[in-house]
């Protein structure tokens, strides 16, 4: 299994809000995770850095997984405490009160793979050559395209686009959404909205599969750019087999 990650700022920001990473503990499991501190708050790249680092160090602290039960029930407690670690951050902190960032991971024991998500910052299956999106965007333009009262082809230019109804710190309280996902997969990838609102999904796919895992991350995020570097850009993509 091969994997690589990255972020860039973009061309418009003034700071990196978004941050990504993949680990690996001595069990040869796989965390994926990608963050997007929130926009218009505090502080978002210390959310996204907090919410990393705290994640990390309880993966590198399970060193094993047993099935797949354990697996869910260990991300969904570990998520949980995140939320709880950064609300808590929050109320110490009065200069840092609503910040908070969305999250997204795939956790991968074996050929089990377990998917979690909060807020928009996504996740893709991809397969022969087809992008599949399997998170499920947490946005109020979602919400009302899922109750019939917006068009797909209007969400994009809403101007209640960028609003976000669940994200990590900002509420004591968090929906925790799971999921696994099928071990048939050629890739995974994690992206926040400052690559999929910039590059259509055929063009993602091409990259993907014209190059060398390593440098993925990196021609996706000069598409990006050059399509206008919008916002930050956060990137984590993983291969099936070799290479």
């Amino acid at each position: 299994m091969n994997f690589s990650f990255k972020t860039d700022i973009g061309k418009h920001r003034k700071k990196n809000e978004d941050s990504t990473i993949i680990v690996e503990n001595e069990s040869h499991d796989v965390f994926m995770m990608a963050f997007d501190g929130m926009g218009g708050h505090n502080l978002g790249d210390l959310a996204s850095s907090l919410a990393e680092d705290y994640l990390i160090k309880a993966f590198y602290k399970k060193k094993k997984f047993f099935t797949k039960l354990d697996m869910k029930c260990w991300l969904r407690k570990t998520v949980r405490k995140t939320n709880e670690y950064l609300f808590k951050y929050t109320n110490n902190v009065p200069s840092s009160k609503g910040m908070g960032t969305t999250f997204t991971c795939y956790l991968i024991h074996k050929n089990n793979v377990l998917m979690c998500y909060i807020g928009d910052t996504r996740a893709y299956v991809i397969k022969d050559k087809k992008m599949i999106q399997e998170s499920i965007d947490e946005t109020y333009v979602e919400y009302l395209y899922r109750l019939g009262r917006l068009k797909k082809e209007d969400m994009k230019n809403h101007p209640s686009k960028h609003v976000i109804t669940n994200a990590l710190g900002c509420y004591e309280q968090i929906g925790i959404n799971l999921k696994f996902i099928k071990d048939d997969y050629d890739y995974l990838l994690l992206c926040s909205d400052g690559l999929y609102n910039m590059v259509d999904e055929d063009k993602i796919v091409n990259i993907i599969y014209e190059n060398k895992i390593d440098d993925i991350p990196n021609v996706l995020i000069k598409e990006a750019n050059d399509a206008g570097g919008l916002d930050n850009i956060a990137i984590a993509i993983c291969k099936k087999g070799g290479e």
